[in-house]
């Protein structure tokens, strides 16, 4: 590490002033050297043969210094080798640093994020004056910390910023950890000379009073005539004499502006204007909602580095704040930070979001560091690169337009490392590149390579460490963690054992370590290592349960070992569960709390136990010891009911945590882990794991058997066929719930590559690994018959088709040919052409619908187009040419107009046959999948494709718009390669075959509405309850059929606006749709056929955004950001009618509902209140009262079908229940908390027993209103990965709809017998004795649903 920087107990770096980068790279010192002896360009070219232009590129490090002009300028400038020397250092160096940050001591090898630090350096100089803390927002592995490391602190170290000295400013850089505010008052303390327990009294007093001791420590007493002469020309030099590159000592080194240290009189003397700042860069903000449990202590921490960076009070002598402070912050926390009001206040003022790369950027990325280092590119690898990051083809070189997914520059460093470790001599070549299995397979390949270099003991050792600094939160989200070596126990984490795996690690680069701390190199591990992907999903409730348990031991030991911290009853049961399972390992300090725990209880019960002798002793008489007795034996039996009670809720609680991990992996068993906890004991736990058990595809698994190759729909959809490397099984799915026990065949030969059907599922083809080709008889599913062999070359055969009308079959094999066969007479085939052509592997074959295409794919990347309708005389038509690697997949759709291709590049494509003298490219369907597609197949109606590949992932495509397909859900639980992938002929079930030797059949239809392309922000029911609209950022309104919640039909779509929808209404006929949104319009339309939507006139007196509407009758309300409520009247909706304007609110206007007999109107807004309005005279409303309590923006109110309580949603975390029945005299009745970010939304069940809560923190909570003042929690619904922006019941309250930011809306059946009776009719296979055992240990084996009659 160099001078500047020092590593910190975090992994981050505490920054000095780095002695790398351009300043002192070889092409810099060549150039110093040179001014040192006084020689010009023009001389030094005469002296060593080269040209002044060659040279001067050099010195700017446009070329590299190779060792032979290095050596001729060593003699020309008679530097004793110098330079030869110095490039040789640097050619031993690697310029890529894998999934670790760039460092400011990298700075020499961080490129292409120039624009983005030139814009950060003018937005920090801009704060130079106290605008409060920037703060860069970025998504995982975007090059956040790398920006701020390497490319913003160099920057500030070479001068960049617009202040004399500012160079030589002290600069800290860290991770706020698991105590935030002991990390800042340490960092700054140390950089200022000050002690941390200075600091933290000054910021216990007064933040503004420690950012005035910062300040004063840096910059002392400023008086001008003590200035000496040497510090003014310092300060003159750093103002231009050196240059933007020339680079300074560190704080304390002996430099003018630090004569006597960081802080105390290094100020003395300075000239008016020259203050000092503190430069503080904070990364990984997120850390302080991961690591640190306490939010107490996040906003200490938050009130602080706003105090530093704030703007001094008026008079304050001094000119500026104490600090220029840089928070970054991974986006997907951008939620949380919205519930803190200093962190708003930044992100409004000072957010810089840092975006994926243009094209030039990213090829900067590549050749940037290898130019530094002397090292050269083959051609074609930079080519090569780009397209395995899924840089599209035709993005030009203009920079215009994100070139990549954020995601992927770590696996691009990554992959980059690898490469150079396989280079040849100074170059880095294709082959290389080829060795490290691509960017996607680096990581995974080194990761594997290193563990299995490991012995068994290591290896667990492994496990067991990297599991440690994953941190599963509430969310589900993971993220790294450090671990502080110091405390893994010796029984499971042996100290030199521990210490070479921590070292195989680190120096493959996937781990970073300094003196007791250890952590994932870059959360990019956490998705690219199968093998630990694995491990997570296994041990994910196991995760959280020690992430809470070392929250809780941390406070305790904190705390002075405060007992009334210790875990009790069922949160201690579910940790000594956990702990006692063997797998694990706590630290000495959990361990501690949870014998503690441990140890009170048994303390409780032996107090109970000494409580019950005392009165035993007392009774002295027969009487009173037989009365005694029986309240003896009563107390025993209340004592065991009250155990086995508890038992059972720490039980259920456990159980329904367990079942979400397996919603995945075994949909069946999770929904029945479900069921059976909610039996075992309704915990609102229980519940809400019941009432999600469809949040996920649902599938049943069929196993047995080897690898799967190929599945197959018969046409009438009641059969499955499977075909694998151990031959062919025919599947009973008549009920595909239900699948009877296969019929099995044709194991006794090669491998069965690939299985079709004739059109009347009467014969059955296969093709095998040893190049042969069977036909079967398979009219009677239980006896299937051999009719003939026949081949071809004894090659592998990879595809095989059979024509609509059975008499003729295709094969495509390792021959590099498609053969035609006659199978008119099954016993006797025949030959009957060969299409050539490929030039490698033939791997796919398909026949059009009508017969008279064929379509074959090879490892040429190409798939060739014929007419065969004469199959004895094929006639070639074209090349269909785009895919970049071997295509492996090909299928026509069911008009045989479009079809569909899969390659190992990654990507699918669709071709438009509807000429077929004139193929043409449609679309292509990329970023879906990280690895080669094999499988793709059409839905009936072609409306739908499914893609499967390498990545163990099946992703089905929405076709609404052929030329612009969009993924609509991904399903995921295979283990292994998706082979394969069909529809049941009536598109109601999809099957997918895995390698991992089972398949899969998935219900397509489910209780989500797909289709939205942007966040999804507004939905309401019809009064009937049978349609429901939605719209959010897409600019579009959908209508859906919602009589059956499981299958949503889309209807209508009304046109409309070019902006976001925020609010959809109906009136109370249901006749008519209004909607709000950003073109400060309310747009209405006559919906009396769904189908078929008309277009009504546009109000168009709101002045800004509309965000809310909401009907009355015929009465309609709206409101936005002119925070005013326009009433109209819709007597006749063509001709609508303003009636009444309510001015009021402060700000914004959120929501608003009308009271149940239309007499009352609520509006929420972002002034934090909520106001009433009597509409006795709709057009002359009057306020009746102005709700407050709310410390944040109002986002959704609504009234109970009653009428008598109103509910309201806030920012704030908390959702409020307020008492109407006097309605000039409202107050609070309860306050709902438990969101873990703001509150959007609010719905009353149709009883009025229920409330629905929508939050920010991607869930939905369900409570029950039985008590208003005391609401108790029902169920916790989750599923959804992004913001829930509304929740909606339908009028019959049998459904809930909740629209989402992640694009799709949720229909949930709030009723659990309902939702339980759909469990029992879908599960299979029913719950074994010994899953039972395994999940329940101790209560009797019972079954949740009944066994299915024979």
């Amino acid at each position: 590490m160099s001078q500047g920087a020092s590593q910190g107990a975090d992994g981050g770096a505490r920054v000095g002033v780095p002695q790398t980068g351009p300043a002192s790279g070889p092409g810099a010192r060549l150039r110093r050297l040179r001014l040192e002896r006084g020689l010009s360009l023009n001389e030094l070219s005469r002296l060593t043969h080269y040209s002044k232009g060659y040279l001067s590129k050099i010195e700017t490090d446009e070329k590299t210094l190779t060792p032979g002009v290095a050596h001729r300028c060593d003699e020309a400038l008679e530097t004793g080798g110098e330079l030869a020397e110095l490039v040789a250092r640097v050619a031993e160096a690697c310029p890529y640093r894998g999934l670790s940050a760039y460092e400011p001591e990298d700075s020499r090898w961080f490129f292409g994020r120039e624009r983005a630090i030139g814009v950060l350096v003018g937005w920090l100089a801009e704060h130079i004056r106290g605008r409060g803390p920037l703060v860069v927002v970025a998504p995982s592995g975007a090059g956040k910390s790398s920006l701020l490391r390497a490319g913003l602190l160099p920057a500030v170290r070479r001068g960049a910023l617009p202040a004399v000295g500012s160079r030589t400013w002290p600069a800290i850089l860290f991770t706020p950890g698991e105590r935030p505010v002991d990390e800042l008052l340490a960092r700054v303390g140390a950089a200022v000379g000050l002690a941390a327990q200075v600091l933290g009294r000054a910021l216990a007093e007064d933040p503004a009073v420690f950012a005035a001791r910062v300040r004063a420590a840096l910059n002392g007493p400023r008086t001008a005539s003590h200035v000496p002469n040497g510090l003014r020309k310092a300060q003159d030099h750093a103002n231009g004499a050196g240059g933007p590159n020339q680079m300074s000592g560190p704080p304390g080194a002996g430099g003018p502006d630090h004569a006597n240290g960081p802080g105390g009189s290094g100020g003395r003397g300075r000239v008016p204007g020259t203050e000092r700042r503190l430069v503080l860069v904070v990364d990984q903000l997120e850390e302080i909602f991961t690591l640190c449990g306490d939010q107490a202590e996040r906003r200490v921490f938050l009130t602080a580095v706003h105090a530093l960076a704030a703007r001094l009070p008026a008079g304050d002598p001094a000119r500026g704040p104490a600090a220029l402070v840089v928070l970054g912050v991974r986006a997907d926390f951008y939620g949380h930070c919205l519930s803190y009001p200093d962190l708003v206040a930044s992100l409004r003022d000072g957010q810089l979001p840092l975006g994926p790369m243009t094209l030039p950027e990213l090829r900067e990325v590549i050749t940037g560091p290898a130019r530094a280092a002397g090292l050269t590119l083959e051609p074609g690898l930079v080519e090569l690169l780009l397209r395995d990051m899924g840089v599209p083809p035709e993005l030009d070189g203009s920079g215009a337009g994100p070139a990549h997914e954020p995601g992927t520059l770590p696996l691009l460093s990554h992959a980059l490392l690898t490469t150079w470790q396989h280079r040849r001599g100074d170059v880095l070549t294709v082959e290389g590149y080829r060795l490290t299995g691509g960017i996607g397979g680096a990581v995974a390949a080194t990761a594997e390579h290193v563990f299995s270099r490991l012995d068994a003991h290591r290896r667990e050792i492994a496990r067991r460490l990297l599991l440690r600094m994953v941190c599963v939160g509430e969310d589900n989200a993971e993220t790294r963690r450090p671990v502080d070596v110091r405390q893994l126990p010796e029984t499971h984490f042996p100290v030199e054992a521990t210490a070479e795996v921590i070292a195989s690690f680190t120096a493959a680069r996937l781990l970073t370590a300094d003196a007791d701390h250890v952590r994932l190199a870059h959360e990019a591990l956490l998705r690219a290592w199968p093998r630990l992907r694995e491990w997570i999903h296994a041990d994910r409730v196991g995760l959280r349960t020690h992430r809470q348990l070392s929250e809780a031991a941390h406070e305790w030991e904190r705390e002075g070992r405060d007992p009334s911290l210790l875990y009790r009853g069922t949160r201690l049961q579910t940790a000594h569960d956990w702990a006692a399972g063997g797998d694990a390992a706590l630290t000495a300090m959990e361990r501690r709390f949870l014998d503690a725990g441990l140890a009170a209880r048994a303390a409780e019960r032996a107090a109970v136990r000494r409580r019950a002798r005392r009165l035993r002793h007392l009774v002295v008489t027969l009487t009173v010891l037989l009365v005694l007795a029986t309240a003896t034996g009563v107390f025993a039996m209340h004592t065991r009911q009250t155990a086995t009670r508890q038992r059972d809720v720490t039980l259920s609680q456990r159980i329904a945590v367990e079942a979400t991990g397996l919603r995945t992996a075994d949909p069946a068993l999770a929904a029945q882990l479900s069921l059976a906890s909610y039996r075992l004991s309704p915990t609102d736990e229980a519940r809400g794991s019941l009432l999600t058990a469809f949040t996920a595809p649902y599938a049943n698994r069929l196993t047995g058997g080897d690898d799967v190759n190929k599945v197959v729909f018969s046409p009438d959809g009641r059969t499955l066929v499977t075909a694998g490397d151990d031959g062919v099984r025919l599947w009973d799915v008549t009920n595909p719930h239900r699948p009877r026990e296969p019929v099995a065949f044709a194991g006794d030969g090669a491998d069965v590559e690939s299985v079709a059907l004739s059109g009347d599922g009467r014969k059955l083809v296969t093709a095998g690994f040893d190049g042969s080709v069977r036909l079967w008889d398979v009219s009677d599913r239980r006896r299937p018959r051999p009719l003939a062999v026949f081949a071809g070359r004894p090659l592998p055969v990879w595809s095989v088709a059979f024509s609509s009308d059975g008499r003729t079959v295709a094969t495509a094999g390792d021959d590099r040919t498609t053969r035609l066969w006659d199978v008119s007479d099954p016993r006797r085939p025949r030959p009957l052409a060969t299409l050539t052509g490929h030039v490698g592997v033939v791997r796919g074959v398909a026949l059009s619908p009508d017969d008279r295409l064929l379509v074959s794919t090879g490892d040429d990347n190409t798939a060739r187009l014929w007419d065969v309708s004469d199959p004895r005389r094929p006639r070639f038509l074209d090349s269909l040419t785009g895919h970049d690697e071997d295509i492996w997949a090909v299928v026509f759709s069911p008009d045989g107009r479009t079809l569909a291709t899969g390659s190992d590049d990654r990507t699918a494509r669709l071709w438009d046959l509807s000429r077929p003298g004139s193929p043409r490219s449609l679309a292509v369907l990329r970023d879906a999948h990280t690895g080669p597609v094999v499988t793709v197949a059409f839905a009936p109606d072609g409306r739908s494709l499914v893609t499967g590949g390498w990545d163990h992932t099946a992703v089905v495509w929405a076709l609404d718009d052929p030329a612009n397909p969009r993924p609509a859900t991904a399903l995921n639980g295979h283990s292994n390669t998706v082979g394969s992938a069909a529809f049941s002929p009536d598109g109601r079930v999809l099957a997918t075959g895995s390698w991992d030797h089972t398949t899969r059949l998935w219900d397509v239809s489910g209780p989500i509405a797909r289709g939205h392309t942007g966040a999804a922000r507004a939905a309401a029911f019809t009064p009937d309850g049978r349609i429901l609209a939605t719209a959010g950022d897409d600019r579009k309104v959908r209508l859906w059929d919602v009589t059956d919640l499981y299958r949503p039909t889309p209807l209508g779509a009304p046109t409309g606006p070019t902006g976001t929808y925020h609010a959809v209404a109906f009136s109370s006929d249901g006749r008519i749709l209004a909607a709000g949104g950003e073109d400060e319009t309310v747009r209405l339309w006559d919906v009396s056929d769904p189908k078929a939507p008309v277009g009504l006139p546009t109000l168009t007196e709101p002045t800004a955004r509309v965000r809310t509407v909401a009907f009355a009758g015929r009465m309609l309300a709206g409101a936005g950001f002119d925070n005013t409520v326009r009433l109209w009247s819709l007597a006749d909706p063509r001709r609508p009618v303003l009636t009444a304007e309510l001015p009021g609110h402060g700000n914004a206007v959120y929501s608003v509902a009308f009271s149940p007999d239309g007499r009352m109107l609520a509006s929420g807004g972002f002034d934090n209140t909520v106001r009433l309005w009597s509409l006795a005279d709709p057009r002359h409303p009057v306020p009746t009262f102005t709700l407050e309590g709310h410390t944040s923006a109002v986002y959704s109110v609504a009234f109970s079908p009653d009428g008598r309580t109103l509910a309201s949603a806030s920012f704030d975390q908390t959702a409020r229940l307020w008492d109407l029945t006097r309605p000039h005299r409202p107050n609070v009745i309860s306050t709902l908390t438990g969101h873990r970010a703001g509150v959007s939304s609010v719905a009353f069940g149709p009883g009025g027993g229920t409330l629905a809560t929508a939050g920010d923190d991607r869930t939905v909570r369900l409570w029950d209103l039985a008590d208003l003042r005391a609401p108790e929690p029902l169920a916790q619904l989750t599923g959804h990965t992004d913001a829930v922006r509304v929740a909606a019941f339908n009028p019959g309250g049998g459904t809930l709809a909740t629209a989402s930011a992640d694009r799709t809306i949720r229909l949930w059946d709030p009723d659990a017998e309902r939702v339980a009776a759909r469990i029992c009719a879908l599960a299979h296979p029913g719950i074994t004795r010994s899953e039972w055992e395994r999940h329940f240990p101790g209560p009797a084996y019972r079954p949740p649903c009944p066994a299915p009659s024979s």
